[in-house]
């Protein structure tokens, strides 16, 4: 009797650890699989012009070119706000980090920060990170981008 309930124990115990490993997997192939949608879909969205603040030129550019992702505006909305977002985009265009400007919505914050790591400008020759502006105006009409104040 004992050895047959060893047997049934490590049965059991490699039963469990195939179902773990199994489990594991199906969540790193979705992880794998939504990052390759989420780059898919953003060679969906076509370059175009976008107003924001170059920082550190003498006459920085006020619109440049690239891939925008817009946030959604959540429901509910009582009022137009506008969210400020400070970003740096290194030298492969990419938006490495965000900062807001001033005390915001954390919903709307959190949806203009989630769709600007989306965002794709065009690559420079540099190997410094370019700073930048920008701001999103939430509406119950919608979300647009407006040029920030100097």
């Amino acid at each position: 009797m004992p050895c047959s309930i060893k047997k049934r124990k490590r049965r059991i115990s490699t039963v469990v650890s195939g179902a773990l490993l199994f489990l594991v997997g199906v969540f790193v192939f979705s992880a794998w699989q939504s990052r390759r949608n989420e780059s898919q879909q953003l060679e969906q969205f076509p370059r175009r012009p976008v107003p924001m603040v170059w920082a550190g030129s003498p006459s920085p550019p006020a619109v440049s070119n690239a891939q925008v992702v817009m946030p959604e505006a959540p429901r509910g909305l009582r009022r137009a706000t506008d969210i400020d977002l400070f970003i740096k985009v290194t030298a492969d265009g990419r938006v490495s980090s965000i900062a807001a400007g001033a005390n915001h919505n954390p919903a709307l914050r959190r949806a203009a920060e989630d769709a600007l790591l989306r965002w794709k400008f065009d690559a420079v020759d540099s190997d410094r990170y370019r700073d930048a502006r920008v701001r999103f105006r939430f509406a119950r009409s919608g979300v647009k981008l407006v040029m920030p104040k100097a």
